[in-house]
């Protein structure tokens, strides 16, 4: 499957301009932070904006480079190209990677997407990384109870994510 896909998905799930004042990502929009957006405008030498006016073809542009690329997605079998992608948007790349990581149990824990971690994705069913993503939600909100005003949609996201992949 293809980045269109995944996008497809995460898109229902990241909506449009949010500011949130419990959210640590400050101002976003289409799942976007302000920060992600003003570091894509300077590599590409474009002025900053806000990122309430990004536009679709930037939307694309940012989850391909920073999100679906970097995490390899390409090289991985879906639905867990799907589940690995949806996590990086909504935890960053790394975190996403390292979730993926210790799902596959046998790898070193270091967020960084090599050979053995693409090697293990062929196999890895994709529920396992969503298993890892639950309980690390769940430890956010342990950790900072502020972030609870977001476990219910995170959950929500979780379960239709599951059903999302059982459709493959």
């Amino acid at each position: 499957m293809s980045l269109s896909k995944a996008l497809e998905f995460t898109l229902r799930w990241e909506g449009g301009y949010v500011n949130h004042p419990a959210d640590h990502g400050g101002p976003t929009n289409r799942g976007i932070t302000q920060a992600t957006y003003d570091a894509y405008l300077k590599s590409i030498g474009a002025q900053p904006h806000l990122v309430k006016e990004i536009h679709d073809e930037e939307v694309e542009a940012i989850y391909r480079i920073n999100y679906w690329n970097s995490c390899r997605c390409d090289e991985i079998p879906w639905p867990l190209s799907l589940a690995v992608f949806d996590c990086a948007v909504n935890s960053g790349p790394r975190q996403s990677v390292r979730l993926l990581q210790q799902a596959a149990g046998n790898l070193i824990i270091d967020g960084v997407i090599g050979p053995k971690t693409i090697a293990a994705c062929q196999t890895l069913p994709a529920s396992k990384v969503v298993d890892q993503r639950e309980d690390f939600v769940r430890r956010i909100v342990k950790r900072d109870p502020t972030q609870q005003v977001f476990l219910q949609g995170w959950l929500n996201r979780l379960a239709a994510l599951r059903v999302a992949m059982a459709a493959k």
